[in-house]
């Protein structure tokens, strides 16, 4: 019987540590959604888990030492099972009311501590007593051994927790599946180790167990019935009619209808970006930066080969096979589940002439030994998401490499037009400038510098004049605006105040706070 109270004692800090993981990526996933993937937020996570682990390492032990016996530990597991139900909920109900109230700096840390320390901090506590526990039954000579064994059941529950979460859990199932479950798992352990941890080391009936705690059980038990009920039954009010939602691989995707100027239209939103939007009726483009991509033929006339990377609802490739299908299209878009969807729910057609590669853009383009006419890059997120490995001037020389000798390339930036420098917005003007001498900037309101809007960047290869002259672009509101009322003279950025993003230095998220 000692040998398998042993064996429970390591699958249980095995389990702990594995829930350490789950709950370490989900809060990542959590949090991106309203402060974005930048490193604030990865930053945050790590620092109030570890703090949380290392105080309930610290607490932990003096515990242990005043109450040695196997109650606690597992009351205090029951716990953290409790309180990452808790974080769920309040994950799913509080934070996207009230992220907004701060900054995307302070944000993940507040959110990231009322989240997800208490729980790591119960789950810190588990190690050091069970060394506790352990050590009690062994020789002082094995209790170095003892420790080192406990460690190692941990991280390596930790290493299969990490793994499961970024590799099944999370995409297969989701977070709210996945925090649930992990939260779930981790009552269980602890109710079934108050219940029988002594049952099965030192002999005591069940029952005996059932009577010292069944005060604590029912409470646990009730609490954690009521939380789950409120997870799986309490929706924030939505005006939108969903049609699909799931996790990703890379966020929340949620496909809704809607409509605009009586038409009905399809669009895509991931976490909290209104990425996509197509009219059903037709194939004109809802967002005014796709209007702008439908112009790639009066850049670069005789378009036959176009690259988009990023392809959100596919909206743009949609339109191009629609209006001139002797065009080859290609597509770079890291999430998996956006082209069958874009399939399933935005009209996009199977074609010869579509080539879909579920890759990172600059993955793509590193593997990648040919050239495109047109390079339409719009994976930068409307929100808070701006890879920075995909606004560096290595990069841009690496697209460059990757055009015609008259091709061109247009982007799709979300930002302010004003600001001390250096700002995200002159920073980015400065590195494409310093690739593509030949630039022209448009932004969607430029009588409004403050203001956080589409700017789309054109960039040719060659000496060729860029024009959109005669071009209009029909604006959300319905109002229609010529593109040559949008030209920004990106000169104006190209001063000493403003950096040039190479792979080395990219102070994105740093330059990100300005405009929020």
């Amino acid at each position: 019987m000692k040998t398998l109270a042993n064996l429970f004692l390591y699958k249980t800090v095995f389990i702990t540590g594995a829930a350490v993981l789950v709950i370490e990526v989900a809060a990542v996933r959590m949090l991106s959604p309203y402060y974005g993937s930048s490193l604030y937020v990865f930053s945050s996570v790590l620092t109030i888990i570890l703090a949380a682990l290392a105080l309930g390492y610290y607490f932990g032990g003096r515990f242990a030492d005043k109450q040695p016996h196997s109650g606690p530990l597992f009351a205090v597991i029951a716990l953290s099972g409790i309180f990452t139900l808790f974080a769920e909920f309040l994950r799913a109900n509080i934070l996207p009311i009230s992220s907004s109230a701060f900054s995307v700096m302070s944000g993940p840390l507040v959110f990231g501590f009322l989240l997800f320390f208490v729980p790591a901090f119960f789950l810190g506590i588990v190690s050091p007593y069970l060394v506790k526990l352990r050590s009690a039954e062994e020789v002082p000579e094995k209790i170095g051994s003892v420790a080192g064994t406990v460690f190692f059941w941990g991280t390596l529950g930790s290493i299969s927790g990490s793994l499961l979460s970024g590799f099944l859990l999370i995409p297969v199932f989701g977070i709210r599946h996945s925090m649930t479950g992990t939260g779930l798992a981790l009552l269980i352990l602890g109710l079934a180790g108050m219940l029988f941890f002594e049952a099965i080391r030192s002999g005591i009936s069940p029952y005996v167990m059932v009577a010292r705690y069944r005060f604590f059980v029912l409470l646990v038990v009730l609490t954690g019935l009521v939380l789950t009920n409120l997870i799986y039954t309490h929706e924030v009010p939505s005006s939108e009619k969903v049609v699909y939602q799931s996790d990703g691989l890379y966020g929340h995707i949620i496909v809704y209808e809607t409509e605009r100027f009586g038409e009905p239209v399809m669009a895509l939103r991931r976490d909290t970006n209104n990425e996509s939007a197509v009219y059903l009726n037709s194939y004109d483009s809802v967002f005014e930066y796709v209007q702008f991509g439908e112009r790639y033929n009066k850049v670069v006339p005789n378009t036959q080969s176009f690259l988009m990377i990023g392809g959100g609802a596919y909206s743009l490739p949609r339109t191009i096979l629609a209006r001139d299908p002797d065009v080859e299209v290609t597509v770079a878009e890291i999430e998996p589940d956006l082209f069958p969807l874009a399939q399933r729910f935005f009209d996009v057609p199977s074609s010869t002439k579509l080539v879909n590669h579920v890759v990172d853009g600059r993955v793509f383009l590193n593997e990648h030994e040919g050239t495109f006419d047109f390079i339409f890059l719009d994976a930068f997120g409307t929100d808070l998401s701006i890879p920075a490995h995909l606004a560096t001037k290595e990069f841009y020389e690496l697209v460059k490499a990757h055009l015609s000798d008259e091709g061109a390339v247009m982007l799709n930036f979300i930002g302010p037009l004003a600001g001390d420098a250096p700002t995200l917005t002159g920073s980015l003007v400065k590195t494409l400038q310093s690739v593509f001498p030949n630039m022209v900037m448009y932004a969607m309101h430029p009588e409004k510098p403050e203001r956080r809007q589409n700017i789309l960047f054109v960039l040719r290869n060659g000496d060729e004049p860029i024009t959109l002259e005669g071009e209009f672009i029909q604006y959300l509101d319905g109002t229609v605006h010529p593109t040559s009322e949008m030209i920004i003279p990106h000169e104006r950025y190209l001063n000493d105040d403003e950096l040039v993003f190479t792979d080395d230095r990219a102070p994105i998220e740093y330059l990100m706070l300005d405009q929020y």
